[in-house]
C-alpha cells in the first residue's frame, strides 16, 4: 500500500488528490486535500472499510 499514498506529491504540488484501493472488507477511497496558506499541512481521510477494528 506504499505507493497508494500521495502526501508528498500533496504537499509539493499543492493540489488535491485520492487513491481507491481495495481492503480487506472492501472498497475504499483515501483523499489529501491541501489547506491554503499553510503549505506544510494538509487533511487526510478514507472513506469506505479498510480495517476490521
Amino acid at each position: 500500500m506504499d505507493d497508494l499514498c500521495k502526501a508528498n506529491g500533496c504537499m509539493k504540488n499543492h493540489t488535491a488528490t485520492y487513491a481507491k484501493w481495495n481492503g480487506s472488507l472492501g472498497d475504499a477511497v483515501s483523499f489529501w486535500l491541501p489547506i491554503d496558506g499553510y503549505s506544510d499541512y494538509f487533511i487526510h481521510f478514507s472513506v469506505g472499510a479498510s480495517i476490521k477494528y
